[in-house]
């Protein structure tokens, strides 16, 4: 082959390969694909609150006998015999030993702290319990009883609901409702609309009004008992959507 036709075979590839260089840089940038920016999520948490209101069909008295005596034998002999009349007398009622529980009993010395150093007077026996009343209506009667057998303290007298179920389910379309008028109000003020529910969690509480705190037992026939109405909470926490 002569010289010339040798250098237009070898110019002639030179530029073939010059002209396929572009061809595969605009191949592989072709295929570079830039993801789109990740879309927010937007949300508003907000906490709801309903209450309702339920007649009370149980109460929870608790009361005591106090006795003194000069030795500790005598205090705890006459508040053993105080306080087994005071449970014969329940019993009488048709109260067992389901519905009454002790919940505390001590013996202490007592002193006379008049003058500089302290002197014993004797010993104070203190027997305590819990009777679960199922018959609310029979309270002033109970009480009555009770202080007639020897019970001379009176500890708290609390009323609750034995069956929640139909209070509390109002109480939580009460907070739930609550939850949602509150989003709806931030989401307008923000300009946005709050959308489907993500999320909710839900815990309640139950007041107990305490019709009376420790008092003499003396006096306990002539107070009347009013029981009121057990209040019932739930709060709820939904976190919506926010558009």
């Amino acid at each position: 082959m002569s010289r010339p036709v040798i250098l237009a075979a070898i110019a002639a590839a030179t530029l073939g390969g010059a002209a396929l260089a572009p061809l595969a840089g605009a191949q592989s940038a072709s295929d570079t694909v830039v993801p789109a920016p990740a879309a927010i999520n937007r949300t508003i948490s907000v906490n709801g609150v309903g209450r309702s209101a339920a007649a009370p069909d149980m109460a929870i008295l608790s009361l005591s006998v106090v006795t003194d005596a000069a030795t500790p034998r005598e205090a705890l002999d006459k508040n053993s015999a105080g306080m087994t009349a005071v449970v014969d007398a329940l019993k009488s009622l048709g109260y067992g030993v389901t519905d009454i529980q002790t919940v505390g009993l001590s013996l202490a010395p007592a002193y006379d702290y008049s003058n500089a150093t302290p002197r014993l007077t004797g010993y104070t026996a203190t027997n305590g319990l819990t009777l679960k009343v199922k018959d609310v209506a029979r309270l002033g009667e109970i009480l009555d009883l009770t202080v007639t057998a020897g019970a001379n303290r009176i500890d708290g007298l609390a009323f609750d609901v034995v069956n929640k179920d139909a209070a509390l389910s109002e109480a939580r379309v009460a907070a739930v409702k609550d939850a949602r008028a509150k989003a709806e109000l931030m989401a307008t003020a923000l300009g946005a609309t709050i959308g489907r529910p993500v999320s909710v969690s839900e815990s309640y509480t139950t007041d107990r009004p305490v019709a009376m705190q420790s008092m003499n037992a003396a006096a306990a026939a002539s107070v009347p008992i009013a029981a009121g109405q057990v209040g019932l909470e739930a709060q709820v926490t939904v976190v919506f959507e926010l558009n």
